[in-house]
């Protein structure tokens, strides 16, 4: 009887030991960092002026450089089937460029794609070029009450 218990000792230690995690196992398992964005554009936008379009790409805080393939969808709010898609093209230390020239008043979107093996992102940015009238006023008035569609992702 007391070679049983002790037999049920060694396989409830046995048991338990090896539930303990050990120190430093963190490590080994793989963390995710997701694709994070800033993005740089001017203030006032005037129509049929060109302006440049800056976004910055990182990864935990790390310049993602020369990534092919980063794009850009710009619409005017009543259009959203007319989608003007430029493509970003790498200047330095995580920055992505573009000029654009928008030859209307009014609200638009602006929506960046990038990707990498591990990550998407693809924020969308409201935006206004020129002077509103009464209407477009309406409109942003009545898209602000919405939810919104602006990425968390993004700094201006």
């Amino acid at each position: 009887m007391k070679k049983y218990a002790i037999l049920c000792c060694c396989i409830l230690l046995a048991a338990c030991s090896a539930n303990l995690v050990k120190e430093g196992s963190a490590e080994l398992y793989h963390t995710e960092y997701p694709l994070e964005l800033e993005l740089d554009l001017p203030t006032k936008i005037a129509p049929k002026q060109v302006f440049s379009v800056r976004v910055l790409l990182t990864r935990n805080e790390v310049p993602i450089n020369e990534l092919e393939g980063v794009q850009l969808k710009v619409w005017k709010n009543e259009q959203p089937n007319r989608i003007l898609e430029s493509n970003l093209a790498y200047e330095k230390e995580g920055w992505y460029q573009t000029d654009l020239t928008l030859t209307e008043d009014g609200i638009y979107f602006l929506q960046v794609l990038a990707s990498t093996d591990q990550s998407s992102i693809l924020p969308t940015k409201r935006f206004i070029v020129g002077e509103l009238s009464d209407e477009e006023l309406n409109q942003l008035k009545q898209l602000e009450e919405k939810p919104d569609q602006e990425s968390h992702h993004e700094h201006h």
